[in-house]
């Protein structure tokens, strides 16, 4: 932030939580990259060596110190309590952090009725950077697509967009999908594409040595619960859980080395 360049870092043997709320303690984490941080749902403080020594802005109502992190997640709060009166529920969801709002997606999930909620997992979704920390809560989402008989809910497409919907439909009865990641371990998964080369780039982006893969499939479409194109990685969710089945005929490609052919 802009306000902490001017100012040093309070050093570690003086740093102390006064001024944070006794209610936040918890959420310091101090062994974080730049020394002691702040991790809540509601905000994020990478270097609270830096903001400790920042004096209160009177002229924008602005606390010092730690206890402008009280102030924040206060005016968060209240924010949030009006988007859920408005039943805003996507700017409720996304008034969190990002590693939190698959859990505040799951909290709304059990608010509102369901077909209300789909549109809410695809922005969810497609904004989340890496969905494996929160792999139960996204297990539980994508299990809503069924219904008590085992058949996809009425309103599940609106998961997509319109436009995406239509190239879901349009896919084939069997469909050949790919995924590309760093290691065989991490093959299962509900994130994959019906683009090769996105996998491809996919298993280089973060290749840190020889083991990444691009594993392919042909799957039936029954298994593929959604295409989303929003990220231009002509995505479709696997559901893995329930068709791993279908798996034994999974072909796993090693990739070699960044600027090397496959």
């Amino acid at each position: 932030m802009e306000f902490l360049k001017s100012y040093e870092p309070v050093p570690l043997s003086e740093f102390t939580l006064e001024g944070l709320n006794p209610s936040l303690h918890e959420y310091v984490i101090w062994d974080g990259h730049f020394g002691p941080m702040f991790d809540h749902p509601l905000h994020r403080e990478v270097c609270l060596l830096s903001l400790a020594g920042v004096p209160a802005d009177l002229s924008k109502n602005r606390a010092g110190g730690l206890s402008r992190i009280n102030q924040v997640i206060d005016e968060k709060r209240t924010r949030l309590a009006e988007a859920a009166l408005k039943n805003d529920w996507l700017n409720y969801i996304f008034l969190h952090n990002r590693p939190y709002r698959v859990d505040a997606l799951v909290n709304v999930m059990n608010r509102i009725p369901l077909s209300r909620a789909w549109h809410l997992v695809r922005h969810v979704w497609i904004d989340s950077e890496s969905n494996i920390q929160s792999e139960t809560e996204w297990n539980w989402i994508w299990s809503r697509v069924y219904d008590r008989k085992g058949n996809f809910r009425r309103f599940h497409p609106r998961v997509m967009s319109i436009k995406d919907r239509d190239t879901y439909h349009a896919l084939p009865d069997t469909v050949t999908i790919y995924r590309g990641c760093r290691s065989k371990t991490e093959i299962q998964a509900y994130s994959w594409t019906v683009d090769r080369e996105k996998a491809l780039w996919f298993a280089r982006r973060c290749q840190v040595n020889s083991g990444a893969v691009v594993a392919s499939v042909a799957i039936p479409k029954v298994c593929l619960l959604a295409y989303f194109s929003d990220r231009d990685e002509s995505e479709v969710i696997l559901d893995y859980l329930h068709c791993d089945l279908h798996l034994h005929d999974l072909e796993i490609q090693e990739v070699e080395l960044v600027g090397l052919a496959v």
